[in-house]
């Protein structure tokens, strides 16, 4: 099982302060895969002297549990692609300093009972 994703528009991945963070998700396996859910995260993490901390600002529901694969033809690996917006966010805005820097990450996890969540993480910048 493998979890791509893709910023869109295409680039630098940088967005404005309050405008939709978008893209795509795409999620592969080979065979049928039972999920209870995929959830899609934005949050932001900071590192640096100190503690490190984080917070989700926005979660959304991008499938409802049920199976990955279903419409599978033949053998190899099948893939699914689902599209993203999630609203934009205010602060704090992403942040490089010398003591501390603030980044933001689109999480994506694949849910599953008693097992190990396939999940992928990309970076944003958030001006």
């Amino acid at each position: 099982m493998s979890v791509t994703i893709t910023i869109r528009p295409a680039g630098d991945g940088v967005f404005e302060r309050g405008s939709p963070v978008t893209g795509e998700v795409e999620l592969s396996c080979q065979g049928r895969l039972s999920h209870s859910g995929v959830k899609l995260e934005l949050l932001w993490e900071t590192s640096g002297k100190g503690t490190r901390d984080s917070k989700v600002a926005r979660e959304i529901d991008l499938l409802p549990p049920g199976e990955l694969g279903i419409a599978m033809a033949g053998p190899g690996e099948q893939s699914t692609r689902v599209p993203f917006s999630v609203p934009g966010v205010e602060a704090p805005l992403t942040y490089h300093g010398t003591l501390i820097k603030i980044e933001w990450l689109v999480r994506v996890r694949v849910l599953r009972k008693l097992r190990f969540d396939p999940k992928n993480e990309a970076g944003v910048v958030i001006v």
